[in-house]
């Protein structure tokens, strides 16, 4: 790909250099004009990526699908030549190499999208990144999607990441190079797109901000393994259940510290101890979000299964959650 680039660059080069002397003065100017193009589209594209760079360094980026013309050919360039990351590209999904992922912490998913495509590579990425649910995704429309119908499919995509367990994905518009405008989404309280500008307040503007800072009053499902002083599950005045333990109030402490809330099923029963086999299955049927309970230590191997780490500014909290 970055062959082809520099083909395409040198060429250009090349002509202009024979067309100085030779070639009417449009021709010069035409391609004087696309080279100037090449460039401004490069520093467009450098912006970008040092953007998302800095808010969280990544090491290489897959590309995937095809370029829609000559111009998509530069994101390759700008990755590789300018800022000096490793590329992996596939032509989905037949060349796709799940270990190469695997293998790979810091990674960037950049994909040339095709409208109709969304629920292939939504099914796909997110069986892929189901250890990598942080990794983030940028989609590059084609341009002949128009702004306005741009805005209604991104909508539709965006409707489906919470499905596809995508946190972290955005859409430039085909003319990004002109407009600098992208697509996001929020997913606390609910789902909803915005749209953002990378003009005016690149250095201010979050490309991927942490949604999970603020869950805006979101409620964290819970389930107690009844395991006493973890986690005991009693009766107040009305009959409703309540949960106490120091596995709760762990729990509780971290809920209010992202603006959520604890949620218990209402069909717990009393004094009735679930173990762990039961909990990771209630996991596997995303039951919870975090279970009030403690991964024993004979299975303290198995975490890539059954933890994920929740990254705060100074301080970490680990609990086991469902898929």
């Amino acid at each position: 790909m970055e062959l082809k680039n520099q083909t395409f660059l040198q060429i250009l080069a090349l002509l202009l250099l024979l067309l100085q002397t030779a070639a009417p003065n449009k021709l010069t100017e035409n391609l004087q004009k696309e080279l100037q193009k090449s460039n401004e589209i490069k520093f467009q594209l450098k912006q970008f990526f040092y953007k998302v760079d800095r808010e969280s360094r990544f090491d290489s980026c897959v590309l995937m699908g095809r370029e829609d013309n000559i111009k998509d050919t530069l994101v390759a360039e700008v990755l590789q030549k300018d800022m000096g990351k490793t590329l992996l590209s596939y032509s989905f999904p037949h060349s796709f190499c799940n270990s190469c992922i695997k293998l790979n912490k810091n990674f960037l998913v950049f994909i040339f999208w095709r409208y109709g495509d969304e629920e292939k590579y939504g099914k796909y990425l997110s069986m892929v990144l189901e250890y990598k649910r942080q990794n983030r995704i940028i989609l590059l429309a084609p341009e002949s999607l128009s702004n306005l119908y741009a805005g209604i499919v991104a909508r539709h995509m965006f409707a489906a990441c919470p499905k596809f367990k995508m946190i972290n994905v955005v859409i430039l518009l085909g003319n990004y190079y002109e407009t600098k405008l992208f697509y996001a989404f929020e997913m606390f309280p609910h789902v909803e797109m915005v749209k953002k500008s990378f003009s005016h307040d690149a250095e201010t503007v979050q490309i991927f901000p942490n949604k999970f800072l603020n869950l805006h009053g979101h409620k964290i499902r819970t389930f107690p393994d009844q395991m006493i002083p973890r986690s005991v599950v009693y009766r107040d005045q009305k009959g409703l259940p309540r949960i106490k333990g120091y596995l709760v109030s762990f729990l509780e402490t971290f809920a209010k510290s992202i603006n959520g809330s604890l949620w218990w099923p209402m069909y717990i029963k009393d004094d009735k101890p679930v173990f762990y086999q039961n909990i990771f299955d209630m996991a596997k049927t995303d039951s919870f979000d975090i279970p009030a309970a403690l991964v024993p230590a004979l299975y303290a191997n198995s975490s890539k299964i059954m933890s994920h780490s929740y990254e705060r500014t100074t301080e970490e909290f680990q609990g086991s959650t469902g898929k």
